[in-house]
């Protein structure tokens, strides 16, 4: 009887690059290993553990959290055989081929026949598991879904059935928000507006533009603040970074040089600040490190006595630095949240896999310099926030909020609400030196709210249309979760059955008085000790299982 296979789950750690040209690979095969993928559907998944170091738009498409049934398989099975096998990697080392690969067998052969005798009550602790975990994200679906128009939920339902079935089709777990402009595109589009004053005869000065002036302005101070950070612990200067800070405050000065020029033209009242400043300096001190030279940008004069303006400033160069600011802000956010993900990663992976001093060490000087990255970006957006304070423009950007420091931390995902459960489950009959990868909460994370990092808009849009969007996602990830904690149950009472009916044949073989081959032969010199561990098992996952609620047509299935 010939059979057809009508769908297939794929998990790989990078399924999202392995799933590329797989029609034309799978024609150079060999006849007998093509398969036709007209009449078999093909789903791919990222394991659980390896989503997160993938950027967000392909973890939105090929999460195996995302793939209708795979119920709350994570995709990591396979490597979690690597517990069982690292304690003889040592001894393995030094045998022969022959002599390692009988080893190795014997290892996983002792830990599948362990893992047999235990899967009744390791399905038993999972299915509990389970039913209560599906009773909660019921309940948490019916909890998002109360308020919102039964129109909108038939054509989110819509949404997600069309995207399963074609991931061509736009998808319902991701936000449609645009994506913030860069700064280098800000400051093109305000140069070519400068241009244009100039062909129209509007232009106020001549000579360098506003746009040049104030980039000029921000990169000074972001490498002010770079040398501020490097010199204030001087005890841990090498020569060498030491020879840096003294090149990026040479560099300072020749910039600050031009900077000057162009401030007198465009800020000519920022003069008498800095005449001010000369002359309430201590002459008997030496001038200020470069470093600690006030620049005197727009943001930083005093504000005139007309609205909105700033002492000493032409007019169009506060809101050219306003611009300039949102820009600064909005992009610094899109790096807080790279280099977040980023030491996430590492962090989970050193858990995971590092061990020993050395590796350790080097690790963690890894993830020290990422975090020197993240902290440099959180004080670059708090100067543009704090720029935009000045100039009392905050409430036209609502985007923009004050970074506080448990601002900054990792993302809580929606999809991570059910952490604990999924951490829970995956460690039920994990042998006990397993190392189960957890990238979840912490004990008493659960309740922690999502940081407005990761949910604020990438740019200026309709509030309304960006709540309608983030409710849509939050209900369509709720839905997800529950349709896999139903399918995990409907899975773990299969697996039940089959398990039940797999005991019983196992029984039966080695207690049958005709061998069928060899193999039953040798089996057959313990067949006591054989018989009692499979039997007693089966017959204690059967009473332990009718207990169960909905269990009783398990037993019933397999007499």
């Amino acid at each position: 009887m010939g059979l057809a296979i009508l769908f297939i789950t794929i998990s790989y750690d990078i399924a999202c690059q392995w799933k590329v040209n797989l029609p034309e690979r799978m024609r150079r095969l060999p006849a007998p290993m093509q398969q036709n993928l007209e009449e078999t559907k093909i789903q791919f998944g990222l394991p659980v553990f390896h989503a997160p170091i993938h950027n967000t738009e392909c973890n939105n498409e090929n999460h195996l959290e995302r793939q209708p049934g795979t119920a709350k398989t994570d995709g990591e099975g396979i490597e979690r055989v690597w517990s069982v096998l690292n304690p003889i990697a040592f001894s393995t080392k030094e045998m022969g081929l022959g002599h390692r690969a009988d080893v190795i067998e014997d290892r996983v052969d002792n830990h599948n026949f362990l893992k047999n005798l235990g899967l009744g009550n390791t399905l038993k602790r999972r299915l509990v598991l389970a039913l209560a975990e599906r009773s909660h994200q019921i309940d948490a679906f019916e909890a998002v879904s109360e308020g919102v128009h039964s129109d909108l939920i038939k054509e989110w339902k819509r949404a997600l059935r069309l995207w399963e079935e074609d991931h061509s089709q736009p998808n319902p777990f991701a936000t449609k928000n645009q994506k913030c402009p860069t700064e280098a595109e800000i400051r093109l589009q305000l140069q070519r507006e400068e241009r244009q004053q100039n062909e129209d005869g509007s232009a106020t000065v001549l000579g360098g533009s506003i746009t040049s002036f104030l980039t000029a302005g921000i990169q000074m101070e972001d490498l002010q603040q770079r040398i501020f950070n490097a010199s204030s612990t001087p005890s841990l200067l090498t020569t060498t970074h030491e020879t840096h800070v003294e090149q990026w405050r040479h560099t300072v000065l020749a910039k600050l040089s031009r900077f000057r020029q162009l401030q007198s033209v465009y800020m000519p009242g920022a003069a008498t600040l800095l005449e001010r400043d000369e002359a309430n300096r201590d002459s008997d001190l030496p001038p200020p490190d470069p470093e600690h030279i006030q620049l005197y940008m727009p943001s930083q004069m005093p504000a005139a006595t007309d609205a909105g303006g700033r002492f000493g400033c032409r007019p169009g160069l506060v809101e050219t630095e306003e611009r300039l600011r949102v820009t600064q802000c909005e992009n610094s956010l899109v790096a807080i949240r790279s280099a977040l993900n980023a030491k996430r990663w590492l962090i989970a992976y050193r858990n995971a896999h590092l061990v020993g001093q050395k590796q350790t060490t080097k690790s963690a000087k890894l993830i020290e310099s990422v975090t020197e990255r993240l902290m440099r970006h959180v004080r670059r957006y708090r100067r543009g926030f704090a720029a935009l304070g000045n100039l009392n423009a905050i409430h036209r950007h609502p985007q923009l909020r004050e970074l506080t420091d448990a601002d900054v931390r990792f993302n809580m995902d929606a999809d991570t609400e059910d952490v604990d459960a999924t951490h829970k489950l995956n460690a039920i009959g994990a042998r006990r030196n397993a190392r189960i990868t957890r990238l979840g909460r912490n004990s008493g994370e659960s309740r922690r709210t999502m940081s407005w990092v990761w949910t604020a808009a990438g740019a200026l849009g309709d509030e309304e249309a960006e709540l309608h969007e983030s409710i849509r996602v939050e209900w369509t990830r709720a839905l997800s979760r529950k349709k896999r904690w139903c399918e995990e149950v409907m899975l773990l009472k299969e697996e039940m059955r089959r398990v039940l009916r797999f005991l019983r044949w196992q029984n039966e073989l080695v207690a049958s008085p005709c061998p069928q081959s060899r193999f039953l032969s040798v089996r057959r010199s313990s067949p006591g000790v054989e018989c009692t561990s499979w039997g007693v098992d089966a017959t204690q996952s059967l009473q332990q299982l009718s207990m169960l609620d909905g269990m009783a047509e398990l037993e019933a299935a397999h007499n």
